[in-house]
């Protein structure tokens, strides 16, 4: 019996559609990717190991950079774009 899978994407790979797609900087498209996942600042910054000021200031970054204004918005915009980076 054969089986047949799509192959997945590298959370490397992700992370740079990410970038691309939006404009971003690697951090930028790392936390954007983890906000899909966890919407929450503070744990993210712990995740990275970095300030929680820090993530804030990237999310602010991303939504001046998207058009958005609030991060479920911006969050939205990604899920839309069909982007394998999940």
């Amino acid at each position: 019996m054969l089986a047949f899978r799509a192959p997945q994407t590298s959370a490397r790979g992700g992370t740079d559609l990410i970038a691309s797609a939006f404009g971003l900087t690697p951090a930028e498209a790392r936390v954007l990717r983890a906000l899909v996942d966890e919407p929450d600042a503070k744990q993210i910054a712990e995740r990275f190991d970095v300030s929680l000021v820090t993530v804030r200031n990237q999310i602010a970054r991303m939504l001046q950079k998207t058009g958005t204004t609030k991060q479920r918005e911006l969050i939205k915009l990604v899920l839309s774009n069909d982007l394998p980076i999940l």
